[in-house]
C-alpha cells in the first residue's frame, strides 16, 4: 500500500481488537451461549488476520480486516439498539470503548490505504487485480476444435461470442 508504515499500525489495531474480545469471552458467554462463541471467532479470526496483515501487504487482508471491523461495529450496534436474540446490553464499559476506537481507526486506515493503492496503481496504468497476462492468458489463443486448430478472430463488443463465431464462420467452441 502507499502510506507508510499503516500496515503495521493497522495490523496493531486488529490485534488490539481481537485480544479485547477474547478477554469478553467468558463474560459473554455467560450471558447468552451463541455470543461468547462470536467472541471467540471474531477474537481467533483478529489475530489471524493482524498476523497476516503484519507480514503481508495484501488488499484482501485490508478488505477481510474491514470485514472484520465493520461487522464488530454493526453487533455493537445492535446489541445496544433493537438488541441480539436473548440480550441486550445496557451502557458502555471501557473495553467496548476500546474495540470500537481501534475498530473505527482501522476503518480509517483502510480507507486511506486501499484509495492511495488505488490511485497508484490507476496512475501507473494497471490494475490493482491479477492481470490476464499474469494468470498465463494470451490475447490470442488459438483453439483446437475436432482435429483442426484455429485461432478466433477478434471480439467485437457489439455481439456476442456465439455471434461472433457464426459470423466468422466458425462453428461454436464447446469445452469437451
Amino acid at each position: 500500500m502507499a502510506v507508510p508504515g499503516a500496515r503495521r499500525i493497522a495490523a496493531a489495531l486488529v490485534l488490539a481488537i481481537g485480544l479485547v474480545h477474547l478477554a469478553l469471552v467468558a463474560g459473554n458467554a455467560a450471558e447468552a451461549a451463541y455470543l461468547g462463541a462470536l467472541f471467540l471467532i471474531a477474537g481467533i479470526t483478529s489475530l489471524v488476520v493482524a498476523v497476516q496483515l503484519w507480514r503481508f501487504d495484501d488488499r484482501t487482508l485490508w478488505l477481510a480486516g474491514s470485514l472484520l471491523c465493520g461487522g464488530m461495529m454493526v453487533g455493537f450496534l445492535l446489541s445496544r439498539t433493537v438488541g441480539l436474540p436473548a440480550y441486550k446490553a445496557a451502557g458502555i464499559d471501557p473495553a467496548a470503548l476500546l474495540s470500537l476506537a481501534a475498530e473505527i481507526g482501522y476503518l480509517l486506515l483502510a480507507l486511506v490505504s486501499l484509495r492511495a493503492s488505488s490511485s497508484t496503481a490507476a496512475a501507473a496504468g494497471r490494475s490493482s487485480g491479477p492481470g490476464l497476462a499474469r494468470m498465463g492468458a494470451r490475447p490470442s489463443a488459438a483453439i483446437t476444435h475436432g482435429s483442426q486448430p484455429h485461432t478466433l478472430p477478434p471480439a467485437s463488443p457489439r455481439c456476442s461470442p456465439r455471434q461472433r463465431d457464426s459470423v466468422a464462420g466458425h462453428e461454436p467452441y464447446l469445452p469437451q
